[in-house]
This record gives C-alpha cells, structure tokens and sequence, in this order.
C-alpha cells in the first residue's frame, strides 16, 4: 500500500495526491485498529498471569 502511496504522489502520467491521501487516512486507521488490539491482548495477558 506505501509503494502504491508513492506511485500516486509521484507518478509521471497519472498524479492524484487526493487518492494517495486518503489511502493514507486509510493506512493510520489500520496501523491505528492492530495497535489497539496488540495493546488489548497484551493488557489481558498480563492480567491472566497475575492470577
């Protein structure tokens, strides 16, 4: 998805800098959806081992 982020910024024939903006929004959502969870299973782990 970077690469194709890339393309639309710095594309010869077809530049569209709108699209490659919202595949970034697009992208920090995703980054943004996994961490949370990473930090959720994590918590929960951790919580189990103190038992």
């Amino acid at each position: 998805m970077t690469i194709r982020i890339a393309n639309l910024v710095s594309g010869d024939l077809f530049l569209q800098p709108n699209l490659a903006s919202a595949l970034a929004l697009v992208l920090v959502g995703l980054l943004a959806l996994v961490t949370l969870i990473q930090q959720w299973i994590v918590r929960r782990s951790h919580h189990v081992a103190e038992r």
